[in-house]
């Protein structure tokens, strides 16, 4: 295993990797591998978890993207060479000729966790290119070790990347735990990571060589849903048609890739505007100013469900199911099942679920509690836990007081109420990595730093 990491830096010090045409040329090599190859991936990949459709679209032509557009084409303005003599200020300076250089770094591990369930084949791809968007800094030389939980995808990536790439210069590596604790030991210029919380160990390993690390982890993403959007002036005076919109919308967010999307809706907190109502703020139903009933609001969660999911089905959740995505594997499969056990939520859209093929239908639970099963970890799958505040600063509070957990991304479905208060003019109030208004999954920018807040 060691000789790997010598042979990478053999290759870095003889600075073959320097020159921006090789780089380039590296780059659009992960765009033709995925060109010549998407049909072999869609076959083998797409089976196991998603659609051949859903698979090109999410997937393969993302990275396409990612590795012409923003790699190939905007190298040369990364490692352009940065004038900085405006920054300087003594008059002893002022003959310096102050400038910044972006070289490459040098050998890097990338690395995915045991729980890299969302997206399996954009993730680890992603750093393939000598150039990892996001970042001036080249890894160039590097390891790849994806995830062995979509082991289908992981073994169609090494038999293809070492005949498209420099084998001198990328290496795949497959193996679970074991395997990644030892590439771990050895010395690298920078390490990426994607997984869960727990990363305590990889920290402190990088910490010994003092190397650079990049984590992408995973977090939280809540939505608030206005209180208007719950009341009678809403959509010409009919109370449910204004929540159905907003449900159905949610509810193509979280069935994209079966809710396995590390930005899909986590779990929706409904400023219903009712003192009474509400399992964060009151334990009774009632209705104020208005306001519809915890039972309206579950009827529109309902009838979004029908209209929006259980109507595109020709049947039931079997193997002929044309377009909706499979949990990844059993084990997952096996986890969410078992988080409905220990749920003290209420279930109102009960979604079916085939054990055989994988695929569970979304569902919707009310009264959960902020410590339920649900709510401790970042939700993988088509579930949506609902629960009940009574003011939009109740649910700005509520997000902010989830100590312990990394909040990546909150939607807010403003009907108003927001703008009016001039809370949308202060993003510092929701302590999040990223916000948006009136959208899902959009704001999801490869040409975007990611951020979170933990």
């Amino acid at each position: 295993m060691h000789l790997i990491p010598m042979e990478l830096r053999e290759t870095f010090n003889s600075r073959v990797t320097i020159p921006l045409q090789w780089r380039q040329h590296q780059s659009l090599q992960a765009a033709r591998m995925l060109q010549e190859n998407y049909e072999g991936f869609i076959l083998k990949v797409g089976p196991q978890q998603s659609t051949g459709f859903e698979v090109y679209l999410a997937e393969i032509n993302s990275f396409m993207e990612c590795a012409v557009l923003t790699t190939a084409q905007q190298l040369p303005e990364w490692a352009k060479v940065e004038n900085r003599e405006d920054y300087i200020k003594k008059e002893h300076q002022m003959s310096w000729k102050l400038r910044v250089y972006s070289e490459p770094k040098g050998v890097g591990l990338c690395t995915w966790s045991l729980l890299t369930l969302t997206q399996p084949m954009e993730l680890p791809t992603y750093p393939l290119p000598p150039t990892i968007p996001r970042s001036h800094h080249c890894r160039i030389c590097c390891i790849i070790k994806p995830s062995e939980v979509p082991a289908h995808y992981a073994n169609v990536l090494a038999e293809l990347v070492p005949k498209y790439f420099n084998q001198s210069a990328f290496h795949m590596v497959l193996g679970a735990v074991s395997k990644t604790t030892q590439l771990l030991k050895l010395k690298w210029d920078h390490i990426f990571y994607t997984g869960n919380g727990t990363v305590t160990c990889i920290i402190t390993v990088a910490a010994r060589h003092l190397t650079p690390v990049t984590l992408k982890l995973a977090g939280k993403s809540p939505v608030i849903i206005g209180p208007n959007f719950n009341s009678p002036n809403t959509c010409g005076g009919d109370s449910l048609s204004g929540l159905l919109l907003v449900a159905k919308r949610i509810f193509w967010g979280k069935t994209s890739n079966a809710g396995q999307i590390c930005v899909a809706p986590d779990y929706i907190l409904l400023v219903t505007g009712n003192k009474g109502a509400g399992n964060v703020n009151g334990t009774e139903n009632g209705s104020m100013n208005g306001h519809k009933t915890k039972e309206e609001s579950e009827e529109g969660f309902k009838q979004a469900s029908r209209e929006s999911f259980l109507s595109d089905q020709p049947g039931p959740l079997s193997d002929s199911s044309p377009s909706y995505p499979k949990i990844i594997n059993f084990t997952h499969f096996s986890c969410l099942s078992s988080l409905f056990s220990r749920s003290r939520g209420r279930i109102v859209c009960d979604g079916e679920s085939n054990e055989r093929t994988c695929r569970l239908e979304p569902t919707v639970l009310f009264d959960v509690v902020e410590d339920g099963s649900f709510m401790q970890g970042e939700n993988f799958g088509p579930v949506l836990p609902v629960l009940e505040v009574v003011t939009v600063e109740d649910a700005i509070e509520f997000v902010r007081s989830e100590e312990g957990r990394w909040r990546a991304s909150l939607c807010i479905v403003d009907d108003g109420e927001f703008k009016q208060k001039g809370l949308l003019a202060d993003w510092m109030l929701f302590r999040c990595g990223s916000i948006c208004s009136d959208e899902l999954l959009e704001h999801a920018n490869l040409h975007w730093r990611m951020a979170s807040v933990g």
